[in-house]
């Protein structure tokens, strides 16, 4: 292979890298915000454990934004099981519930990272081959002079 391929399929590999990590970023961001929703939804479900039925609250829905509402008292919520399927759990059952699913998120998360850092590694090597292949061979030294040469011009002087 020579100079020239080598190098092109060296940034064509280092091309791929980065368009690797920029999707791995986006999806580490995209778990990130779930796993904040999860938190964000088992504290709303803890702080109607103890609410009386009948008492207004006001009920977050995500964007700084919450709707009025009246407590039913009931202890129940409704959990999503995926595919717009629920189902109804009592409080503690919808904790532990999104617990799960959190603790699942965060697992995925952690994955994500850990490959990206692996990509991340093998970029900068990639990228180090490809500065030292674009600067091309080292100059070449001039070639001591021969015993014989050297001896002549030792006599010439």
């Amino acid at each position: 292979m020579g100079d020239e391929e080598e190098l092109s399929q060296t940034m064509e590999e280092l091309e791929i890298a980065k368009a690797r990590l920029e999707n791995m970023s986006k999806e580490a961001e995209l778990l990130q915000m779930s796993l904040n929703e999860h938190m964000r939804a088992i504290a709303t479900v803890r702080s109607f454990i103890n609410l009386p039925e009948g008492r207004d609250v006001l009920v977050p829905i995500g964007a700084g934004a919450f709707l009025p509402a009246r407590s039913t008292g009931t202890g129940w919520a409704l959990i999503s099981l995926g595919s717009g399927v629920t189902q109804e759990k009592k409080y503690d059952e919808a904790i532990a519930a999104l617990e799960k699913q959190a603790a699942e998120i965060e697992l995925e998360e952690r994955k994500i990272l850990q490959e990206m850092r692996n990509i991340e590694k093998q970029a900068n090597i990639l990228n180090q081959r490809v500065q030292a292949m674009s600067q091309g061979p080292p100059p070449a030294k001039a070639a001591p002079p021969k015993k014989a040469e050297k001896k002549k011009k030792d006599e010439e002087e």
